[in-house]
């Protein structure tokens, strides 16, 4: 039986939690001049996307950032990011007929007042579905994992808005979903994916290099549940995950110096079987912020850890 670690509770400093009514989607979280901006969707309705600021300790009440043109079209994978001082929304809009998504395009916002006003979507270029989770790479470029079923691309943006294709994924046996990039230290960058494989998928891009390792299996045991990853400044690489093989249960930390061993197991709730859709921020200051869900009990957990409480 796996023996976990819970998370040393002095290492939480704070907590929030706020009810929601309806099915709680995918989230991100992002920092612009001292406030975190939380993004999310709701399936279980007309789909919108909603945004949320917190700031001296306290969430501002939901907003809609983006709703839907029609009943028959859905939201989905909602991805606030801050990138060259503005914040940018990116999301894909589409319908599920059969249990599978059709006709998904990728589409960005864009607002340079702090969320106060935004552009019209843009199709997002390449006509890639989804743009993921970029990082921002130590040369300012910002790269993007674009996921279209099977295949798998990269894009990245300069800081004077060009895009630009810049590579794409050996093919592999295994398929990826919802990929997170994280850079290392050392400029190598890494791909975390959860998979049906009841283990994280990952993969390697060597700096200055020209291809992808292949993808492989990493020690992080999932669900085929939302994974988030984000490099520490201490250069640690740190993951939430739910450590199971069949249920979302219980939500855990993993954390590693080099993207190959892991420390598993660092507890983090275990209170309900479905525990979703966690993400993860660093922000200027260095605590750890992570949203997630215990979608039983219809509530959004928000805790601010300390990093170096964090065990290794």
């Amino acid at each position: 039986m796996q023996k976990f670690s819970p998370i040393n509770q002095n290492a939480v400093v704070d907590e929030f939690i706020f009810d929601f009514k309806f099915r709680f989607g995918p989230s991100s979280i992002t920092e612009a001049d001292g406030q975190l901006f939380h993004t999310w969707n709701e399936h279980d309705r007309s789909p919108e996307i909603f945004l949320s600021l917190y700031e001296d300790g306290k969430w501002s009440p939901p907003e809609t950032l983006f709703e839907a043109p029609s009943n028959d079209v859905q939201v989905y994978d909602p991805s606030i990011q801050h990138i060259n001082d503005e914040l940018h929304l990116f999301f894909s809009v589409g319908h599920t007929a059969e249990g599978r998504q059709q006709g998904v395009k990728g589409y960005v916002m864009i607002s340079s007042d702090l969320g106060v006003s935004w552009t019209v979507p843009e199709l997002l270029p390449f006509n890639s579905p989804s743009a993921g989770k970029g990082i921002t790479k130590s040369d300012g470029h910002v790269l993007f994992a674009c996921q279209d079923g099977q295949s798998m691309e990269f894009v990245s943006r300069s800081n004077l808005g060009v895009w630009d294709k810049c590579g794409c994924l050996a093919p592999s046996d295994y398929s990826l979903g919802m990929p997170v990039l994280v850079e290392h230290k050392n400029g190598v960058i890494q791909l975390l994916a959860r998979s049906t494989y009841k283990r994280v998928l990952t993969g390697f891009l060597q700096k200055g290099g020209s291809g992808w390792s292949a993808v492989g299996l990493s020690d992080i045991p999932v669900p085929n549940s939302t994974i988030d990853a984000i490099s520490l400044v201490d250069g640690r690489i740190l993951v939430a995950y739910n450590h199971s093989e069949s249920v979302r249960t219980p939500l855990c930390l993993a954390i590693s110096e080099d993207g190959y061993k892991w420390r598993l197991g660092i507890l983090i709730d275990d209170r309900e079987d479905q525990l979703t859709f966690p993400c993860l921020h660093q922000d200027v200051i260095g605590r750890v912020h992570l949203v997630y869900t215990r979608r039983k009990a219809r509530q959004v957990v928000h805790l601010v850890i300390e990093p170096d409480k964090i065990p290794c």
